[in-house]
Formats: structure tokens, sequence, C-alpha cells
């Protein structure tokens, strides 16, 4: 019988506590199935699940409380960083970390839009790798926690959540609407 491959799961989590609505990140440095952690505020016990990782042909994408979707090795990734729009405003995006928000003066952001005041100066980070096929992957993560809801193709978005974007993607911050297309406009 040959020998089956080793199982790995993933290796970080974000939960929220059920009682005292605590956001938590759970380390599987042991790689593990299951982990049972107490809730450092209210001391509820809690069961975090891991799903399996995927080889390199998938990729992980994080949905609202956590959990994982993992996306068939079919999936046609952008050749090009691609393109965020806003308002009238287009602002093309480059390999590496994308600092997104609000049009302001005060902005560090490199991707400014003009958005409504619930937009932060500094409210998502689009993140641009390069994959071993030259295609991209191309992510949103929250900028910092505490910010206006912000939603991904209608799914929130949670502080330390990683989504994948794939052309067309609408991102919603508090009013404002962004879209994401994979070609350089």
């Amino acid at each position: 019988m040959p020998n089956s491959p080793e199982i790995i799961y993933q290796d970080k989590k974000n939960v929220r506590c059920p009682s005292c609505d605590t956001r938590l990140t759970v380390s599987n440095s042991k790689n593990l199935p299951q982990i049972l952690i107490e809730c450092p505020k209210c001391h509820q016990r809690l069961s975090v699940k891991f799903h399996e990782a995927v080889e390199a042909k998938t990729e992980m994408v994080a949905k609202p409380k956590s959990t994982a979707t993992v996306l068939p090795p079919t999936t046609r990734w952008p050749l090009t960083p691609g393109t965020l729009f806003c308002n009238g405003m287009a602002s093309l995006l480059h390999e590496g970390k994308n600092s997104c928000g609000r049009l302001s003066p005060a902005s560090n952001a490199q991707h400014q839009f003009p958005a409504d005041k619930g937009v932060s100066k500094e409210h998502f980070d689009i993140n641009v790798r390069k994959r071993t096929d030259e295609s991209f992957l191309v992510t949103l993560t929250l900028h910092k926690q505490g910010v206006s809801p912000t939603f991904v193709d209608n799914l929130p978005v949670m502080y330390g959540d990683e989504i994948v974007l794939r052309d067309n993607s609408s991102i919603v911050a508090h009013n404002t609407r962004f879209t994401y297309s994979s070609k350089q406009q």
C-alpha cells in the first residue's frame, strides 16, 4: 500500500467567541484538525476546527467568520496586477501591497479615491503576488481593525481575513463601491 501524504491543516484561523463576541486568532502550530481553546475574556471553552490546506495549485479564500473555501485548480488567474475603479477614477495596481482609501491630504494611501467619510483614509490593502505560472494572485485585506463595514462580492470582510479578488469583484467600503478589474486599463 503506498504511503499516504501527510494531511496539512490551516495554520491560523480567526474566530469570534459566541458568548462575548471577542475576536480571536487561533494558531495551529501542531497541525491539528481541531483545537480546544478558552476565550481569555469570558473563559468560554471553544472548539476550533481547521480545514485541510491544499497544494500549490489551489488557494485558500477567507470568507465571513473565517471559514475557508478552496478555489478549484481550473480558476483562471489574471496575467496583470489589474486596475481598481471608483467614482469614475481608475488606478493601476502594482505587484506588492497597494494601500487604498479615501482622497485626503492626510492620507498615506497609494491609491486614493473620492469617497464618503465612512471610508478610512487607509481602508484596505490589495496584495498582488506573482505566481509560478507568471499570473497574479490578487487579495484584499483590511488595513486596520475597526474600519467601516466592508464587503467583497456581498460577503463581509473581517480584520485578518484575506479575500481573493477575481475579475469584476465588487468591493463596498461603507457606502462607496469599488470594482477590481484584472486588466490594466
